[in-house]
């Protein structure tokens, strides 16, 4: 007998779901951390707890619910205000066994400027300062830069192995 509310009575009593209510949840939600009621902290790894379960469950779910779609020969259904739609998604072409010579040529030099780019890239990111050299076949006097490094700040949350 579980005596804690878990995941599980999310979706076994969850309500009629819509974008309106999503929207007040999660406001509710980060009032609450704002008013003390909850940390920061712990709301995180929770986060991440139903996240995980959520990537555990998701190919799973996805078969059992176009499973039970079809049961009902619809392509798209609602239920408790979420929309269903049987689709194809990330379609993806394999162009390589076309046998067209102007592709595998296109795409041969594609690699060899991408390896290139590659290669400058790594050369570039060395570069701790600005640097000037004289181009030896036109005498042109060049002056690179290091490149900008973005990042966001963000956290990571693991699990103990225990």
């Amino acid at each position: 007998m579980r005596n804690k509310p878990d995941i599980r009575d999310v979706v076994y009593y969850g309500n009629e779901v819509n974008k309106e209510i999503i929207k007040e949840t999660s406001l509710a939600l980060l009032n609450d951390i704002d008013e003390g009621f909850m940390h920061p902290l712990q709301v995180a790894a929770q986060f991440k707890f139903v996240e995980d379960v959520i990537n555990n469950v998701k190919e799973e779910l996805r078969q059992r619910v176009i499973a039970e779609q079809t049961k009902y020969g619809k392509e798209r259904m609602t239920f408790h205000g979420a929309t269903f739609d049987i689709k194809e998604a990330g379609i993806k072409y394999d162009f390589s066994h076309c046998e067209d010579a102007i592709w595998n040529d296109i795409d041969k030099k594609m690699q060899m400027l991408t390896e290139r780019r590659k290669e400058r890239e790594a050369f570039l990111k060395t570069l701790k300062e600005r640097f000037t050299y004289v181009d030896e076949s036109t005498g042109e006097i060049i002056t690179i830069y290091p490149p900008q490094k973005k990042s966001t700040t963000t956290y990571a949350i693991t699990w103990s192995k225990e």
